[in-house]
């Protein structure tokens, strides 16, 4: 991962969230350094754990494996920064995506996303993002909009990406120990040459017990080029949290 892409998306999240005083670029520079120091500008207070794997059982692609692993983790950085990461491997290949978001105001974070893969180059958006939470006894339910307006890499700005992912779930608790949970969210290119289209998305009905998570789902991939219509892969999920 690039240090040079990590550094200049924390200092434009430091700036949205109102501290451009963080001086994020120095630092990772000493930390780069200084392997003391470095331990500590990194410090990372990990939260939890989960591996996920998922078997598809709708239409496989051609030389496509019938199923997916990932592994997630959700930590704190230094500086009121959270924190996920997960990475997933396929036919051999990988795709690693590491989110990082600070607290503004009320629901409104500040955010960057961090993602590279085995058959891209590594690339950075940096927006915001607006999330809701509404309890009911027994009975959750939230959502979220993100906006990444600007990606760049090693080469500049990325021309004709900008971003916007909508979320949403619930979450109704069966017992102490089970409940019933229902998610989705899909992410659109509103930038891309021709007009607006479909980037990925996934959703998931499961029911949580102890420390599984067991459901059906689906990928959501891009039907084709300019369309905001997406072409779904059902799959079945398996999650156990450590």
């Amino acid at each position: 991962m690039n240090i040079q892409i990590i550094s200049e998306g924390l200092k434009l999240m430091a700036a949205l969230s109102g501290q451009p005083d963080m001086n994020i670029e120095a630092k990772v520079q000493e930390a780069l350094n200084d392997t003391t120091k470095q331990e500590q500008v990194v410090q990372v207070k990990p939260a939890s754990f989960d591996v996920e794997r998922h078997f598809y059982t709708g239409d496989v692609k051609d030389g496509q494996e019938a199923g997916k692993t990932r592994l997630n983790a959700f930590y704190t950085l230094p500086g009121d920064i959270n924190g996920y990461s997960f990475i997933e491997f396929e036919n051999g290949d990988h795709f690693n995506r590491n989110i990082l978001s600070k607290h503004i105001y009320s629901g409104v974070k500040a955010r960057m996303d961090i993602k590279n893969g085995s058959h891209f180059k590594t690339n950075a958006g940096i927006g915001l993002r607006y999330d809701l939470s509404a309890d009911y006894d027994n009975l959750n339910i939230s959502g979220g909009v993100k906006l990444l307006p600007v990606w760049f890499n090693n080469e500049g700005h990325i021309e004709n990406l900008g971003t916007v992912t909508v979320s949403a779930g619930t979450k109704l608790k069966l017992s102490d120990e089970v409940a019933a949970k229902l998610s989705a969210f899909g992410e659109i290119n509103y930038n891309a040459k021709g007009g607006p289209e479909w980037c990925y998305g996934e959703w998931k009905a499961s029911v949580e017990s102890g420390k599984f998570d067991v459901g059906v789902g689906g990928n959501l991939f891009k039907k084709k080029p300019n369309s905001i219509i997406p072409q779904n892969q059902f799959k079945i999920n398996v999650t156990y949290r450590f």
